[in-house]
Parts: structure tokens; sequence; C-alpha cells
């Protein structure tokens, strides 16, 4: 997801600088020999877990949390609407997951016999708005917006329903969804699967699964040390998880360190401020990054590696790259694997029964976890899949064989 927070200047200033004091705190302790005792301290009982039970009330057992809440894709649905030209407006192409889901939609677009342009959001307000109306200009019969929030582009969207061009939100919590809670200005409800209709339910439920994912992995000692931030795309994945690990009396949250997209990077401040939550807090024994770049773009996971310590990390997107990491050991699991194929899909499959006049419907998407011992990709590289043949399904209903 485009999962981008975003603060004033000042704000920036003051958590770039307070960081750069944490890594030094950090380097001075590493400096200082306390190394071994920081590795000493942590607790490495994941190989010990039993996967069958219930460590904390009310949270079920590991096995039950790795099942996801995938469902099965809608059976039947109308004809590929004829000579359609869309538009996909991207939260941001530098982004791989972004990328990732744009490029899957070309192959969709083409079952459907319809022509797709890319718009970039270049993962900033002004961006997002840009492409809107860029993509508005070229006068489409449909556009999809994918992981941008509804309160970032409240005008473009607004002049869409203007011009009478219905707009799907893909990971894009609408304007009805908190922290809005206004009035909806997508053209309806993407619909993931039947117990969750819209984004701010599906990211909460990504928050949740990570959580007690942490929980069963500690045994109910997680101490966590979370990467957050306050964009409208995070807040209930962050929200999620703060809730459901309040279940845990014996589990908290150690440090939580919030970022904007410019402080992702090999040296930036996230990276930085992991450092230096490693080493003021060496009770904890989880790093939760609810988005891959956090544990890719800023090391996260090499970071975890690199300190000696004894540190469950949870990663988020299921993105190929993330997916390697926990082939490699580097990352414990990612909660939030999804088949990019089935998400962009099932989106199209919406907006072609919008513009059939038909209401979108529910389609099987859920949360799949990805750790060594479920779902894992056997080739290196490559994406998590779907448990059906995506394209040959839905490929099947456009052309009204169902």
């Amino acid at each position: 997801m485009s999962f981008f927070f975003w603060k004033d200047g000042e704000n920036m200033m003051n958590n770039l600088a307070s960081d750069s004091r944490r890594f030094a705190v950090a380097a001075a302790l590493a400096c200082a020999g306390l190394a071994p005792w920081l590795a000493a301290s942590a607790q490495a009982v994941g190989d010990e877990v039993d996967r069958a039970k219930t460590y904390v009330k009310g949270v079920p057992s590991l096995e039950e949390v790795m099942k996801g809440d995938v469902e099965a894709p809608p059976s039947s649905g109308p004809k590929a609407a004829p000579g359609k030209k869309i538009w996909w407006v991207a939260c941001g192409l530098k982004i791989e997951t972004c990328a990732l889901m744009a490029d899957s939609a070309k192959g969709a677009a083409k079952a459907l016999g319809w022509s797709m342009q890319i718009g970039d959001g270049m993962v900033s307000p002004i961006g997002y708005a840009e492409a809107m109306r860029t993509a508005l200009a070229q006068k489409p019969h449909a556009i999809v917006v994918h992981g941008i929030a509804c309160g970032l582009i409240k005008q473009p969207l607004n002049e869409a329903r203007a011009q009478g061009v219905p707009v799907l939100g893909l990971q894009s919590p609408d304007c009805d969804e908190p922290p809005e809670n206004g009035k909806a200005l997508f053209s309806g409800p993407m619909k993931y699967n039947s117990q969750v209709a819209n984004m701010e339910k599906a990211s909460y439920l990504r928050g949740k699964l990570a959580a007690q994912y942490a929980m069963n992995i500690t045994k109910g000692q997680a101490n966590v040390i979370t990467v957050r931030g306050n964009d409208p795309t995070m807040e209930p994945i962050n929200r999620g998880f703060v809730e459901e690990l309040k279940k845990c009396e014996s589990c908290k949250i150690v440090k939580s360190i919030g970022f904007v997209s410019t402080e992702l990077g090999p040296d930036g401040p996230v990276a930085q401020g992991i450092s230096a939550a490693l080493a003021q807090h060496p009770q904890a024994n989880v790093l939760y990054g609810p988005y891959d770049g956090i544990l890719v773009g800023s090391r996260g996971a090499q970071i975890v590696k690199q300190s000696g310590r004894s540190v469950f990390v949870i990663g988020a997107d299921g993105t190929p790259a993330g997916l390697d990491l926990v082939r490699q050991g580097l990352v414990s699991v990612e909660t939030g694997g999804k088949s990019f194929d089935w998400y962009t899909w099932g989106a199209l499959d919406n907006v072609n029964r919008l513009l059939n006049g038909q209401p979108t419907v529910a389609q099987g998407l859920g949360w799949q976890p990805v750790d060594k011992q479920h779902n894992l990709p056997a080739k290196s590289g490559g994406p998590l899949t779907a448990p059906f043949d995506v394209q040959a399904h839905y490929t099947k209903i456009w052309k009204g064989a169902q």
C-alpha cells in the first residue's frame, strides 16, 4: 500500500534531529562493548512455540492466524463492457507495491479489451491531484485509484463526479471511512470479501493479524518496536495493531517510530531510529514494520541481524523483496501477503460491473500471512499467488462463459 505519512516541515526536522541523537546513542553503546549483553537479553522462543496453542485469551492460535481471511472469488458477472478507456492512478511508481499493482492491472485491462493508461501519484498529495486531473482531461470511462486516501483527493473526485466518470478506490479509504467520516466520494465500495467491505476494515484487520502473530510467537511476552505514521491509509493498521495487543497484559509497545516518506532509505532517519530503539530497549523482541519499505529500503531487517539480537521481524506487504527476506530468515512473517493479480483483476471486475450498471461485489480478497512454513512461493523473487488461476477465472466471466 501507498502507506505514507505526511507532516509539516517543522515536525520533519524535529524528528530527524531526534532520531539522529538516538542513532548516536546506539553507536555509543555498540562502541562500549554492550552488544553481547543486548543480544542475550532478548528471548528466542519462536522455535519452541506450539502453533496450535492459544497463548493469550481471546487471541487465536498461530495456526489460525496464518490462515488469513481470503475467500472464494465471484463465480459470475457481466460480460466485458466493450471499447472502454480507463486510467489507473498509482500511489507512486517508485514504490514497489504501487508499481507491481499498476503493472498487473495492464493484463486485466487487456483481457477486458480495454485501453489503460497509468498516472503516477509520485507519493505526494500534489502528485495525486495532478495525476487525477491528467486522467480526467483524457475523458476516460473510469478511473481506478490505488493506495491513495479519498481525503487527499477530494476536489478531483468531485470533479470526476461532475464529469460522470466513475472512480473505484483499491486499498484507498473512502471519505465516509475514518478519519474523514464524511460523504463517500468513490463510485462504489471495493468489497474485498463478505466480511470486509472497505479499506478501513481491511487495514484494521491487517494490523490486528500482526499483533496476533507477535503475541503468539513470543508466547504472550511481546515487547514491540513499531514503525508507524498518521497517513489515512496507515491509521487503521496502527489502530488495529495497538488495540489487539492490549488483549495481552504482559505485552507492550516499548517504542513507536514515526516517519515521513522522505525519511525512508538505507541510511535515513527510519534506519537510524530502528538502530537507536534496539539499543535503548534491550527487552524488545519484536520489530513491526507495516510497510515493506521499512524492512527493505530502510534495511530494518538487516539492522536487526547486524545487532545480534533475537528479535522477531514482522513485515506486511508481501512484495517479492519482502518474501525473499522471509526466505532468508531475516523476516519472521509477512502478515499482509496478497496476490497482486487477484487484487487488480478483482478491482477491474468491479469496475466492469459499474460500467454495466451493476453494483460491486465481494471479490474474496484478504490477507494471506506468509512465513517459512506457510504460503511461501517456491521461487525466489516471485510474488504470492492466489489459490486459483486468477487470469483464467476472470477471463471466463468477462467472456460470458461462466
